[in-house]
């Protein structure tokens, strides 16, 4: 779809899609950080690319490395968020939830992976990663002036508390800035995955902004 409209699009961290394992190699552990540096050098490098127009996007988890590494580099034009993490402190120190979130990690790096993750990756380390997650870290730049123009976008059917807390976020940014709610979307936008296929279903009912 990007392509169509004539936009290039390229990154996908380690450990998710069809990339390698994160905890393989020389550098063993997630690294979306330096991923998104490596990915935003080498877009920036290619000569039909124009590097005053890249623009970063990262959806959910994936909204972490987009605003550490754009938010600093000129690289970067502009940021856009789309469902980014909130309330992370709050939901990843509630037991039962922890546990969920950490089940999940565990079963999606063996379906991925053939192999147990607390193998590679301790759950304490797994938490404190999963905490410099939380957006109200980075709040303070995006208070003061001259910082990249950023978009927030949100699903209509997000958790109340979740759209409060984006809403909350927003307001507390300095201009240049927005905010988007898409209509009839939850989390992932209208698409979803099948647990045993794998297959990955979107809903064409979600299109309106």
């Amino acid at each position: 779809m990007l392509a169509q409209q004539g936009y290039q699009s390229f990154l996908c961290f380690a450990g998710f899609g069809s990339s390698s394992n994160p905890f393989a190699g020389s550098r063993p552990g997630p690294r979306s950080g330096s991923d998104a540096r490596v990915a935003l050098d080498y877009l920036a490098a290619l000569p039909e690319i124009n590097p005053q127009r890249i623009h970063l996007v990262g959806h959910s988890m994936g909204a972490g490395p987009v605003v550490n590494v754009g938010r600093y580099s000129e690289q970067a034009a502009t940021l856009a968020l789309l469902g980014p993490p909130r309330r992370v402190f709050e939901v990843a120190t509630t037991p039962f939830v922890q546990q969920f979130l950490w089940d999940k990690a565990q079963l999606i790096h063996y379906r991925l992976y053939h192999e147990n993750l607390s193998s590679r990756y301790s759950r304490d380390q797994w938490l404190q990663d999963f905490l410099n997650g939380d957006m109200v870290n980075v709040l303070p730049s995006f208070t003061g002036i001259r910082h990249k123009p950023i978009l927030l976008v949100d699903g209509e059917k997000e958790d109340e508390y979740d759209k409060s807390f984006l809403r909350w976020y927003y307001h507390a940014m300095s201009w240049p800035k927005r905010l988007v709610t898409i209509r009839n979307t939850h989390h992932y936008f209208g698409v979803r995955q099948d647990d045993k296929t794998g297959l990955i279903f979107h809903d064409p009912a979600t299109n309106q902004a």
